[in-house]
């Protein structure tokens, strides 16, 4: 019932905030990172379309050989996928905004009991209040259960590197998940080539309230915010500090203050097609965390003996790098990410590194092919939640060729992996390779009239 209420008190406050930004209609010069429009594999001479409403539908053949996540309870079966998708993308002399929905579904052959249904939103837009204000947000929703698999070559790009934000890099057994992260801000623009920003966020990844069977998962709730600086040294590159601050809370009673301070560096070597971020800077996390017996929901309700918070200090190096490539027949895309942040449910505070490859290269009469691969690793250095590692790589290829009538031709493969190691509380492996073939369908945008 709590899980249900915070779906619903999530998904009423999204709505809302979204109603009131789409009537004012969003941002022309906004910060490209915020508004994450170079996340696809778009060759150089593709443009993606202003002022349109897309709509996709897709539909899959698979077969996966581990449809539980997890190794000791291995179930392979053959399943039929689908889903779809809407965007509307609206641009105005004063602003810019994009909306994405994506509803996805899995039907299995033999398991049922385990068919899905997920979905996921994100709204990214920025509104010029005054000739020297502009105003951003961005907000993404999903509610799901399981992995999201990869899908069309536009699309399967990692998300985008930036300070913060939710740790990915681990897997969780079969739940159900509500995840939601916002982030609202202001860009003060104080000459032609210096401007000044602040933001504050909020993060919330929410299990259902169900017991695994390796125990129950932490729940991740958190807000933050900060401040930056930028400064435009020369027509292709930007300079610039940030400062970020992150309150973190695990559970019921552990929590986790994260202070950042980063140099960041956006440039495109003077090319077009060529785009290279950067950011680094010393992290400084302390936390406050109660011993496992009154954490999770199976303590008794009133211990007889209180038990002592353990209170540690951390320090670390975060940083991360995006490197994008673009032609007319080959896209390489290349990020690097390092950083203080949550334990993806299984423990609290970790330090998550992660590395990912995108490629997708145009072999002959319209036949793409797409490469993916990613490396990560979180450490937890906790004496309440356990010290260990948890590793994790993912690969997957995938061919596809353009057919008539808006219909695209996909046939891929992807293979996930990760690793336990140490003292932790909720230990497993995972390998799970999936095929799939099928095709999508995208008609021609449809118009929402005269830029």
């Amino acid at each position: 019932m709590k899980f249900c209420r915070i779906y619903r008190a999530t998904a009423a406050g999204f709505l809302s905030f979204f109603l009131f930004d789409a009537c004012t209609i969003l941002a022309q010069e906004s910060n490209r990172q915020d508004i994450g429009e170079q996340t696809g594999l778009h060759y150089s001479n593709e443009r993606l379309p202003q002022n349109v409403i897309l709509v996709g539908l897709y539909s899959f053949a698979a077969y996966d050989d581990n449809i539980l996540n997890n190794n000791q309870n291995r179930a392979a079966d053959s399943l039929l996928e689908g889903g779809g998708l809407f965007r509307l993308r609206v641009s105005r002399p004063r602003g810019n905004m994009l909306l994405d929905y994506r509803p996805t579904f899995e039907l299995y052959r033999q398991f049922q009991g385990y068919d899905l249904f997920n979905q996921a939103t994100e709204f990214t837009g920025s509104y010029r209040l005054t000739p020297h204000v502009i105003l951003n947000a961005k907000d993404s929703f999903s509610y799901q259960r399981g992995i999201q698999q990869p899908s069309s070559n536009g699309n399967t790009a990692y998300a985008p590197v930036v300070p913060g934000g939710l740790n990915g890099n681990v897997l969780v057994p079969l739940l159900r998940a509500l995840t939601n992260e916002a982030r609202v801000g202001a860009n003060l623009l104080l000459s032609r080539r210096s401007s000044f920003e602040v933001f504050g966020t909020y993060s919330l990844r929410e299990f259902e309230n169900h017991q695994s069977t390796f125990g129950n998962l932490l729940n991740t709730q958190g807000y933050g915010g900060g401040a930056g600086y930028r400064y435009r040294t020369s027509e292709a590159t930007t300079l610039g500090l940030r400062y970020v601050y992150q309150n973190l809370r695990f559970g019921q009673t552990s929590r986790t203050l994260i202070y950042s301070g980063y140099l960041t560096l956006n440039s495109n070597l003077g090319e077009p097609n060529v785009s290279f971020e950067l950011f680094v800077g010393p992290q400084f996390a302390s936390s406050r965390e109660m011993p496992l017996s009154t954490s999770t929901v199976n303590s008794p309700p009133t211990p007889t003996v209180l038990p002592t918070p353990v209170s540690t200090f951390r320090r670390d190096v975060g940083g991360g790098t995006t490197f994008i490539v673009r032609s007319g027949k080959t896209v390489l895309r290349m990020s690097l990410l390092r950083q203080l942040t949550d334990g993806g449910g299984l423990v609290a505070l970790v330090s998550s590194t992660s590395e990912d490859l995108e490629i997708r290269h145009r072999l002959w009469h319209g036949l793409d092919a797409v490469f993916t691969g990613g490396n990560g690793q979180s450490t937890s250095f906790s004496d309440v939640f356990g010290r260990g590692a948890i590793r994790n790589q993912n690969g997957g290829i995938a061919l596809e060729c353009p057919l008539e009538y808006g219909f695209l031709f996909h046939a891929g493969y992807t293979y996930l992996r990760q690793r336990v190691s140490g003292n932790l509380p909720f230990a497993f492996d995972v390998d799970r390779n999936r095929v799939a073939i099928g095709f999508f369908y995208q008609p021609r945008p449809h118009p929402l009239g005269r830029r």
